[in-house]
């Protein structure tokens, strides 16, 4: 009992304890006094079973579905809903105890009197049954309304009240169930009084045996009520048997009164006793009285209309209407009535207004280091939540926080004392990042200084002291350094310098740039009076003078054994240079150079338009003279040599010896010796008399060349030869060790007939160890052919000698990789591993790593405790080409070598960045109707998340173009054999082809019926079509096809596919991909000549492959690639496919463009680089998707898996269980609907142009075929051009197909380039060249001359000499198209450019201006671009782009001049690149001025500046279709000013004069950090410089305002004429000139309607707008 009564004790607590607070003290047992405000389920649920005597008010919507609740027991007052709705409310009824002890169920049981209203009870559901709540009264707003005054009014009810007999009482109660109110009773002497007023009542109302059912009162006595402006909706439904239903009215007593105005009842009643209305007493005594006025009205039921003998005994004034149907109802017009959802026409009931949303506001505080936070508003120390987190419920601009830490802490204690909460903080989480000041301590360091003294002074000249060479600083500021030097020193003194420590800096390093002393030396450099060189300073003044362009062509004599300190800059020279016997020791290490040696270029500097001949011009000398020292090259793309790094003309080098050790990349090298790096004749296409002599020279110092690549040419004594060399009495003693290259002892490349000169080798010989590529080490020359009779006296060209050489450091060296491989996941901090795997290191060797200052990418390395780390991920799309140096020492001996460190892109978001580049190229594709560009676009489709697919405009095109030409007899076998590999992907049926206004036929029948051929570029292609379309071969052509490929002529003992030209065998890795993916079908026992093919391919392609995982482009990779995933080898972790980390699968993305939207190859200008890059787009583009294919299939790297696109065959097999998936052959054929609009090749294959470009003009199909030499064809198939087109056209387009590049001018075609080697005009002799035929025949026109007819076949090919050529007429050269010449262009301001084109594809242009300025461009086929601007005045801007696209250069302004405006070439401008300065101590400057033109960048210089060119976009999510998009990527990109937070820019925000004056202070360089505020600094100095008077900078600035203060800036011009706004007039005076300036200038526009509005505010993005314009104004 205790146990229970403490339960029920309990439970009565929890209820009081639910009760709103403002009753609880008047409560008393049941009964609750008081006004009671509900706002909750459990504030309402717990007035259940109270007797309420007071007034109860919702104060908000209430969902009582997961609340339970009894009926509030009795109620004396009112009940205000105050418009608010309880929804979802269940009441469930209670046995009554007899029928005078009834219970009564709703909301509330009884209401003695008073009103209930503004009130909505949704959905609610009261039900009882017989078997457990007999004697009940069911309702939904009041069960008994007890006698007395009570009011309804502007309710709305819904919902259902159902009485169930559960078919047991053999004497059920009597009940009464309503929709509204269930019993109305008064007193005879004191009736009661209802009315219900604005109510609408939507509830089914069901009863059981002898209930009585209404929908508005179930029964009523001594009553007098009114209902008057109601709509009463549901049904009513009582016993069929024994119930009584009425549509608004149930039961009356004698003296109920009921008067009805403006209602009805549109339900439907029915029971024993029905009536629509009202039912009255069945009895047919008195029943009271029923008075129905004005609109009242009810829905006609059969049998339950109201009918006269239901009265009898009973007064009825007036007569309700019935209504036929229910849209009879919905058509009722009552005032202030509305129609409701279901069209019925209720009562105007207006719901509460939404409360006013509380204000709540998450506080975040971060990065407070640990310090002790104490938040507050006003006074009130705030407490966190338990995550850290402040909830604000109030905004004010009184909060406020401090942060403390305890004594010796790190950092500075932080007293914030305001901060604001802000209304549109409400609902959001507001994060302040603390940022805690250091208590200041930097290590400041310096190197370079050498053996000088180094004196630090701070801002107040005191000086500082160094403890272990570290100067520990307390304070930021200014600081400066000096540093001198003894007399005898070779370095000049370091004047005193200033720097500056910032606030934020920790530890800083300077490396302090020395220069060297400089000494004139005697002689004016003629033969009789020769320059004499005894000392280092005088060597280096004679450098600087050369590289100035003067004494470059001196007579120069060395007097002393020299030993040059510190780093050699390469002179370029071409004069006379007599070491006398003499030696200079030097180090030439600069990663900027171009030319790494003594000298960087030897250059007789040939001039083939000058009158006097080139056999009398003058040639370059250098005899008797010794190199020692260390040649270093980290970088790709240069020549390297000991004596010079390129020679170019006539040259002599005689009686020299270079000791030094060079060291060299491979990838790109243009060339490395002994020597000289690499030479060539200067000009192209002459037969003249020009070449370089060796001649008692020899090369003792070791070369190292680093990498593979094995275009690459290192010879002991010269390098690269593109023309002649002849060598006698030579030798090379030194090792090379070059693995990866093509290495000859004395000569890296024989070369060339150059006019009557033929390389030639006499009475020399090599006795070094040579180390090369495997099949191209060779003892004398690496590649090429000396002929007989000029290779004399100097042993044979077959090396027999070791491959290891004897020296310690050097086979150390050779354990380590050349290439090193950073795999996308790794994170910063990854160690990169130098060792090639199995190797291990010798413990009694140091082996050291470093990183230049000027190394490429330096940034992505670092260098920790002698580990080779990353220092940050490559986010960049693309792998990231970083150099870096290892060195390794013993004792007194050194030895160092470049390494490259391919790191590759790191995922995004889980997407690798394949997949993202592959997602990009698709789209840039959609629109595309190039043929293969179709056919890997449906390839990508079938990939399970592809983006996008081909248009179905392109689709039809393509397929418009494909059967219309097909229906001829033009197109080739291998047109054929394509287009039914392609017609299957797109599913279409070969064989049901029609063309435009032609009958039916089938692709594949006419290519089973072909000739199919002889050649091993033909057959993959036709084996592929049988395999993917419908062409069906004979068992003899099938074989014979296989044949071809297995047994080829052109297939080497490597196991790939070779050409021969010239005289040399290139590999080639592309077809024998192609051959793979054709011949894997076959790869079974019954095909064992396939087997053997594949397997020596497989190893043939892996031993070709280069040590960055790539074949030196990304055409031969995506073939490989291709080829491989068919024969089931995964590209990107097959071990024979992954060299030092780097495989074949990541390759591809060496080879990213710029916009990463697709691949790029060499550079060549003009439409053929277009082409180029389109074509390497294109295949590596289906490389991409055949690897994401392929590596779906199966994430087991245990199982077998194979995937060919061109037939969409899948192969997988695991637990010994294979299956094959094979495409259903296509049913369904194409009908042509038009003629096909020929794609623009170059803009149609994703490489930035305008996807699906067309040419709408009539196309031709032509036969071509480029034939290098008897049994090769670099192309053979049929191209689209237009009618009209010119041989020169059809070329220029198979080319770009094929990957070639062409070098034609004035319509002949001087040379072809493949894979990087050209076959040029004189490359065999003076006659050799290219010839072209059409239709077999020779004709007598240039190629540029010759149009073309449809059907034509054109054939070019390289002939040895053309004076043998049968069908020629050779005394019209235009018909070989083999004549060369320089081209000299007059411009239209009388500038003259000379344009001249070298056989490896090197193109310079030299312009010369009529004052003598000129202007050089030199294009090297690697991309890379280096420019030489010399201007009349002096000034001299020389740049470098390489072919990564990173930009240098110097400038060079003569005092004289002062501030000069300077353009910096780029090839690719975008709008957010900016100059930046390198200070000599390595610091680097946004150039803020700095502009974007058409052609580059623009911006002023003065003195001497080393530049670098930079894209530094930001990036705004809010800027991407706004107006001021770039001139937000201008004013952001040069750090202007920056976003408003969120990665937002905010351009329509409004923006301060504090805002104007800080953006200005930092254009001119001032610093603007610190101060009180942020723009502190910034008006400081916009006052001191006249730009603004200071005041009210928190203001934002309006348009005239800003006019006015970029006018100052600019030194406020001198302006004239009038402006001519409408509204003109409203100008400030104060602001005229400016404003007119500003107008002048295109700094500042109207803004519509010719209005200036010049009070309205500047906004941000109009702010930009303006600093853009002002500075490509004024720069």
């Amino acid at each position: 009992m205790k146990k229970r009564a403490l339960s029920l004790l309990m439970a009565f607590v929890m209820v009081i304890g639910l009760l709103p607070a403002t009753v609880r003290a008047a409560d008393s047992g049941d009964t609750v006094t008081g006004d009671i405000s509900v706002s909750s389920a459990a504030e309402l649920a717990a007035l259940g079973g109270k007797d309420i005597d007071g007034n109860i008010t919702l104060t908000a919507n209430i969902d009582m579905s997961n609340t339970e609740m009894t009926p509030i027991k009795s109620l004396t007052g009112t009940f205000n809903g105050q418009g608010h709705v309880i929804s979802d409310l269940t009441l469930t009824g209670q046995a009554g105890g007899s029928s005078r002890d009834k219970k009564y169920t709703a909301l509330i049981s009884t209401l003695n009197s008073g009103t209930v209203k503004n009130l909505k009870l949704d959905k609610i559901t009261v039900s009882a049954n017989t078997s457990t709540a007999d004697n009940n009264h069911l309702s939904t707003l009041i069960a008994y309304v007890n006698a007395g005054n009570c009011t309804i009014e502007n309710c709305v009810v819904t919902g259902n009240v159902t009485y169930t007999a559960q078919g047991t009482e053999k004497y059920p109660s009597t009940n009464y169930v309503s929709g509204l109110v269930g019993e109305v009773f008064g007193y005879y002497n004191n009736p009661a009084k209802l009315q219900i007023v604005n109510c609408t009542v939507d509830v089914a109302v069901t009863g059981a045996k002898k209930d009585y059912a209404a929908g508005l009162v179930a029964t009523s006595g001594a009553v007098s009520g009114t209902v008057e402006n109601c709509a009463v909706l549901g049904n009513v439904t009582a016993d069929k048997s024994e119930g009584y239903a009425g549509g608004l009215l149930g039961s009356t007593g004698t003296t109920t009164k009921f008067t009805f105005a403006n209602c009805y009842y549109a339900g439907k009643v029915s029971g024993s006793t029905a009536r629509t209305m009202a039912l009255m007493t069945p009895s047919k005594r008195n029943a009271g009285t029923l008075t129905y006025g004005d609109n009242c009205y009810y829905l006609k039921n059969a049998k339950q209309e109201i009918d006269a003998k239901d009265y009898v005994g009973t007064t009825v004034t007036g007569t309700p209407t019935a209504v036929e149907s229910i849209d009879g109802i919905r058509a009722l017009e009552f005032a202030d009535f509305v129609k409701n959802e279901d069209g019925y026409p209720v009562p105007e009931w207006t719901p509460a207004a939404p409360p006013a949303p509380q204000f709540s506001c998450t506080l975040v505080f971060e990065n407070t280091q640990g310090g002790t936070l104490v938040v507050k508003h006003g006074d009130q120390i705030l407490t966190p939540n338990s995550d850290g987190q402040y909830m604000i419920n109030k905004t004010g601009d009184d909060y406020s926080y401090t942060v403390i830490f305890g004594e010796g802490a790190e950092y500075e204690n932080v007293y914030i004392p305001a901060f604001s909460i802000y209304d549109s903080d409400n609902g959001t989480t507001k994060t302040i990042t603390v940022n805690p000041k250091r208590v200041f301590s930097c290590a400041l360091t310096f190197t370079g200084t050498k053996t000088g003294t180094l004196t630090v002074k701070d801002s107040e000249g005191k000086t500082l002291t160094a403890t272990d060479g570290v100067y520990t600083l307390s304070a930021a500021g200014d600081y400066s350094y000096s540093v001198t030097f003894g007399e005898d020193s070779p370095y000049n003194n370091v004047a005193e310098t200033p720097f500056t420590v910032g606030e934020n800096d920790t530890e800083k390093a300077i490396a302090v740039t020395l220069t060297y002393k400089t000494a004139k030396p005697e002689g004016n450099g003629k033969e009789e009076s020769p320059i004499l060189i005894g000392t280092a300073a005088e060597l280096r003044y004679f450098a600087e003078q050369v590289n100035n362009g003067k004494l470059s062509d001196a007579y120069v004599k060395l007097e002393k054994d020299i030993t040059v300190p510190g780093s050699w800059t390469p002179l370029t020279f071409s004069g006379h240079f007599d070491g006398d016997g003499h030696s200079v020791t030097i180090t030439v290490d600069d990663p900027s150079l171009r030319y790494f040696g003594f000298f960087g270029c030897l250059d007789s500097k040939i001039d083939r338009d000058s009158t006097t001949s080139i056999d009398d011009q003058p040639t370059v000398v250098v005899e008797n003279l010794t190199v020692n020292g260390t040649v270093y090259c980290s970088e790709p793309y240069a020549h390297v040599g000991g004596i010079a790094g390129c020679a170019r003309g006539k040259v002599e080098i005689k009686n020299c010896v270079n000791n030094a050790t060079v060291s060299s990349l491979a990838r790109g090298s243009a060339g490395v010796g002994g020597l000289v790096g690499g030479y060539d004749d200067g000009v192209e296409y002459v037969y003249k008399n020009i070449r370089m002599t060796v001649d008692g020279c020899t090369n003792n110092g070791t070369i190292i060349v680093t990498g593979t690549d094995t275009d690459a040419k290192v010879g002991g004594l010269v390098g690269a030869n593109k023309n002649c060399v002849q060598v006698s009495k030579s030798n090379n003693t030194g090792t090379i060790n070059a693995p990866g290259c093509t290495v000859g002892g004395l000569l890296g490349e024989a070369g060339y007939q150059t006019g009557d000169f033929k390389p030639a080798i006499q009475d020399s010989s090599n006795t070094g160890i040579l180390i090369g590529a495997e099949g191209k080490t060779n003892n004398l020359y690496g590649k090429g052919t000396i002929r007989s009779g000029y290779l004399i006296n100097s042993g044979s060209n077959t090396y027999t000698g070791g491959s290891e050489s004897e020296d310690e450091l050097l086979k150390e060296s050779r354990k380590y990789n050349d290439v090193l491989a950073v795999p996308a996941t790794a994170e910063k901090d990854y160690e990169i591993t130098l060792l090639k795997s199995g190797e291990a290191a010798d413990k009694g060797i140091t082996v050291t790593c470093s990183v230049g200052e000027r190394d490429t990418n330096k940034d992505y390395l670092k260098v920790v405790d002698g580990k080779l780390q990353l220092a940050k991920k490559n986010d960049t799309g693309k792998v990231i080409e970083a150099t870096a140096t290892i060195t390794w020492s013993k004792g007194d001996q050194t030895l160092s070598k470049p390494v490259t460190v391919n790191i590759y892109p790191a995922a995004v978001d889980g997407i690798s960045a394949r997949k993202t580049l592959m997602d990009k190229i698709a789209a840039t594709y959609t629109n595309s109707s190039s043929d293969w560009v179709v056919f890997d676009m449906a390839a990508y489709a079938k990939l399970d998340g592809a983006a996008v697919k081909t248009s179905d405009t392109a689709r039809e095109n393509y397929l418009n173009l494909t059967i219309n030409e097909l229906a001829g007899n033009t197109p080739l076998v291998t047109d054929r054999a394509k287009a039914e590999i392609i017609l299957a992907a797109l599913g279409i049926d070969s064989t049901r082809l029609t063309p435009l206004d032609g009958a039916e036929y089938s692709n594949a029948a006419k290519l089973a019926a072909m000739n199919l051929g002889t050649s091993h570029y033909t057959a993959p292609w036709v084996l592929l079509a049988e395999q993917a379309g419908q062409v069906k071969l004979t068992d003899a052509q099938r074989a014979n096809m296989i044949s071809l490929l297995t047994d080829s002529a052109n297939l080497g003992k490597d196991g790939l596919f070779f050409t021969k030209w010239a005289g040399e065998t290139f590999a080639d890795p592309d077809t024998t991909g192609t051959a793979l993916a054709a011949l894997a079908k076959y790869n079974t026992a019954d095909y064992p000549a396939v087997q053997a093919f594949i397997t020596k391919a497989v190893a043939g392609l892996s031993a070709a492959q280069r040590d960055n995982g790539s074949y030196g482009n990304v055409n031969s990779d995506a073939m490989v690639i291709i080829g491989l995933t068919a024969i089931g080898i995964d590209p990107a972790s097959d071990e024979r496919f992954v060299k030092g980390g780097c495989s074949l699968a990541d390759a591809l993305l060496l080879y990213v463009n710029d916009d990463q939207k697709g691949f790029t190859t060499s550079y060549i200008s003009g439409t053929q680089g277009e082409n180029a890059q389109a074509l390497a787009t294109e295949q590596g583009f289906r490389a991409l998707v055949a690897l994401e294919k392929f590596e779906s299939l199966s994430s087991d790297p245990k199982s077998f898996k194979s995937f060919n696109i061109y037939t969409q065959t899948t192969k997988t097999s695991q637990s010994g269980n294979t299956t094959v998936i094979t495409p259903n052959k296509p049913n369904k054929g194409f009908t042509s609907d038009g003629a096909g609009t020929v794609p623009s090749t170059s803009t149609d294959s994703g490489t930035g142009g305008s996807a699906g470009s067309t040419t709408t003009a009539e196309w031709i199909s032509v036969a071509v075929s480029i034939e290098p030499g008897s049994g090769s064809a670099w192309y053979s198939g049929s191209v689209r051009v237009a009618e009209g087109a010119t041989v020169e056209q059809a070329l220029e387009t198979a080319a770009a197909q094929a990957g070639l590049i062409l070098n034609i001018k004035d319509g002949y075609l001087r040379a072809v380039i493949r894979s990087g080697v050209t076959l040029g005009q004189y490359n065999e002799g003076p006659n050799s060249g290219w010839l072209y035929k059409v239709n077999g025949k020779a004709p007598n026109v240039g190629i540029a001359d010759y149009r073309l007819n449809g059907g034509e076949t054109v054939t070019v090919y390289y002939t040895a000499d053309y004076t043998k050529e049968s069908g020629l007429d050779i005394s019209a050269p235009a018909s070989g198209g083999a004549v060369g010449k320089t081209e000299t262009v007059t411009n239209a301001d009388g500038s003259v450019t000379k344009i001249e084109t070298k056989s490896d594809g090197t193109v310079i242009e030299t312009t010369t201006w009529r004052d003598g300025s000129t202007l050089t461009a030199e294009t090297s086929p690697n991309g890379r671009v280096e420019t030489v601007e010399k201007r009349a005045d002096g000034t001299t801007v020389e740049t470098v782009e390489s072919a990564s696209g990173g930009i240098t250069a110097s400038v060079s302004v003569p005092k004289s001049v002062g501030s000069t405006r300077v353009d910096i070439p780029v090839s690719k401008p975008t709008g957010s690149m900016v100059a930046v300065i390198v200070h000599p101590d390595g610091t680097e400057e946004i150039v803020k001025g700095s502009v974007v033109t058409e052609t580059g960048i623009a911006l002023r210089a003065e003195g001497n500046v080393r530049l670098k060119i930079i894209d530094n976009a930001k990036r705004f999510n809010d800027m991407a279709d706004h107006w001021a998009k770039d001139a937000v990527e201008f004013a952001s990109s040069r750090e202007l000013f920056n976003g408003v937070g969120n990665d937002a820019f905010g351009p329509d925000r409004s923006m301060t004069r504090g805002m104007v004056n800080t953006v200005l202070a930092r254009l001119a360089g001032a610093d603007t950090a610190g101060g009180e505020t942020w723009y502190a600094k910034g008006t400081a100095w916009a006052v001191e410089n006249g730009i603004s008077d200071g005041t009210a900078p928190e203001q934002p600035v309006t348009r005239e305002q800003l006019a006015a203060m970029l006018y100052r800036y600019a030194g406020s011009p001198a302006v004239s004429g009038e402006l001519s706004f409408d509204d003109t007039a409203v100008i400030s005076i104060w602001a005229y000139d400016a404003v007119r300036w500003c107008v002048d200038n295109g700094i500042l526009n109207g803004v519509g309607g010719n209005r200036m509005t010049p009070q309205d505010l500047a906004r941000r993005g109009q702010v930009a707008a303006m600093l853009m314009r002002f500075l490509q104004a004024t720069v």
